[in-house]
C-alpha cells in the first residue's frame, strides 16, 4: 500500500472485507488508494483485479483482549509450486519450520490461506490446514505448559511457533 494511506510505522495489518487480514507493506509503486495483492493472495481473499475491496486497519489486541491472538501451532500443508520441479528429496521439517518462522515473523495467518515459500531455492506452495493459539500471559510467565485454543480463525507467527508440515495430495 501507498504509506499516504497506511503507513507501515503506524499500522502492522489492515482487514480486507471484514475478514481477511494482511501485513502492511509500503511500496511507492502503489498509487495512493490503490492495494497490490498477489495472485495466491487475490485467489484466497476471492477478489480480482481492479475490485473494489474495503480496507480498514486491524488491531491483533481487539481480539479477546489480544491474548489469543499468537500461534504455538500452525499446520501447513505443503505442495510444489511447479509440478515438473517434483523432488524425491526429503526436507528437514524441523529446519523447515524455523526457516518458515524466521521468513514470516509476526504475519497474520488464517485457516485456508494459500501462501508461496521459498525453501533452499525450492519454491513451496503451502495452505494453512491449522491454527492453535496460546494464551500470551501463560507463555511470558513461564507458569507451565501455554493452553493452547484450537476454535480461532487466525494467528501471529512468532519465532517461538512449533510449525507441522502434511504433503499436498497429488
Amino acid at each position: 500500500v501507498n504509506k499516504k494511506d497506511f503507513s507501515s510505522a503506524t499500522v502492522k495489518y489492515v482487514i480486507a472485507n471484514q475478514k481477511f487480514v494482511f501485513t502492511v507493506l509500503n511500496d511507492d509503486s502503489c498509487s495512493p488508494g490503490e492495494v497490490g495483492v498477489s495472485a495466491l493472495l487475490r485467489r484466497w481473499a476471492n477478489v480480482s483485479i481492479s475490485e473494489v475491496v474495503s480496507i480498514q486497519p486491524f488491531d491483533p489486541a481487539s481480539v479477546d483482549g489480544g491474548q489469543q491472538i499468537y500461534l504455538g501451532n500452525l499446520s501447513l500443508e505443503v505442495g510444489f509450486n511447479r509440478k515438473i520441479l517434483e523432488r524425491k528429496e526429503e526436507f528437514d521439517t524441523q529446519e523447515m519450520g524455523k526457516a518458515f518462522c524466521n521468513a514470516y515473523d509476526q504475519q497474520i495467518f488464517s485457516l485456508g490461506q494459500d501462501l508461496a515459500f521459498d525453501f533452499r531455492g525450492v519454491n513451496l506452495a503451502i495452505k494453512v490446514t491449522g491454527v492453535d493459539v496460546v494464551d500470551l500471559d501463560v507463555l511470558k510467565k513461564g507458569t507451565g505448559a501455554p493452553s493452547s485454543n484450537s476454535n480461532k480463525q487466525r494467528g501471529i507467527v512468532m519465532k517461538q511457533t512449533t510449525i507441522s508440515f502434511t504433503k499436498a495430495p497429488d
